[in-house]
């Protein structure tokens, strides 16, 4: 069914408004730092000021981002979600908004790499009003393959009795029954390398479930030239660098399939597209592993 007029007036400008949000929050921060803290010098060190302006900014807009996704893509998050099974990595879980879903009594370990501190402490209440205290660790990294695998390696997720050429070399495959990504590859460093290193840490027959904004395919017949234009626009008014990094042209699904490239590589890939048209299209769904 072809978008109303409301939708996709929204969906063109709900970057805007997300924007608009960031580089408040980023100011409050920076005036926090300079009167509250009194510590003018720390407003140079970007990397701090940014991580703890998209703190404020997350836990700001969190609840209200259920209500303004398109209907697909809220539609489908829970039951995908609910079908997490074993030992599950969680990459980006932010301030804990997709836990509630991990149902599956089968769950046996979930660990959240989550690389802002100052989201830990709702992430933890999160996952124990989710019942589960025990079974989630957080891991303070992000998901970039130098920063995911020490401290996997250090939380004794990895084979034990590995040195870093180990690792390297992918000695590590095999660790984790469900991997789930919710919003989060739009944001790491390097998207091609983290998508191999997903690959390779999912066990055979393991599943990776996402759910990523991605680039216009604006050359499609689904695509849109304007929501092609406008990633184009608000990437140039400063979107990564407010956004904690979050880049709005990646080709993720492409990234993913390449990843899986090969005679171990997926099984299934079933990656449902939402909104195509818009200037946040969705991805959503499942590649599979094979056994």
């Amino acid at each position: 069914m072809a978008p109303t007029l409301s939708e996709r007036l929204l969906n063109h400008a709900l970057p805007a408004i997300l924007l608009a949000y960031g580089i408040y929050y980023f100011m409050i921060t920076i005036l926090h730092t300079i009167l509250v803290q009194r510590d003018p010098l720390a407003i140079f060190d970007f990397s701090e000021i940014r991580e703890k302006a998209f703190a404020r900014l997350w836990l700001a807009i969190a609840p209200v981002l259920p209500s303004v996704r398109s209907t697909g893509v809220v539609e489908a998050l829970p039951s995908l979600l609910s079908t997490a099974t074993g030992v599950v990595l969680e990459l980006g879980p932010g301030n804990g908004g997709q836990v509630a879903s991990f149902t599956n009594p089968d769950i046996r370990a979930v660990y959240g790499a989550e690389p802002v501190k100052d989201l830990h402490e709702d992430l933890r209440k999160s996952a124990d009003a989710a019942g589960l205290q025990d079974k989630y660790h957080i891991l303070t990294c992000g998901g970039q393959t130098e920063s995911l695998v020490p401290a996997l390696a250090k939380a004794g997720v990895l084979n034990e009795g590995m040195d870093g050429e180990d690792r390297k070399r992918g000695d590590w495959i095999g660790v984790f029954d469900t991997i789930v990504c919710v919003r989060v590859l739009c944001s790491v460093p390097q998207l091609e390398e983290t998508a191999q290193t997903l690959f390779r840490l999912l066990r055979p027959g393991g599943t990776l479930i996402v759910s990523e904004h991605v680039v216009n395919s604006w050359q499609s017949s689904k695509g849109s030239y304007i929501g092609r234009v406008l990633q184009l626009i608000y990437t140039l008014m400063g979107w990564s660098f407010f956004m904690g990094n979050c880049h709005l042209q990646r080709d993720t699904a492409k990234a993913l399939k390449n990843a899986g490239k090969g005679d171990d590589g997926w099984a299934v890939v079933a990656l449902d597209s939402d909104s195509p048209w818009g200037t946040l299209p969705y991805i959503t769904g499942v590649l599979v592993k094979k056994a």
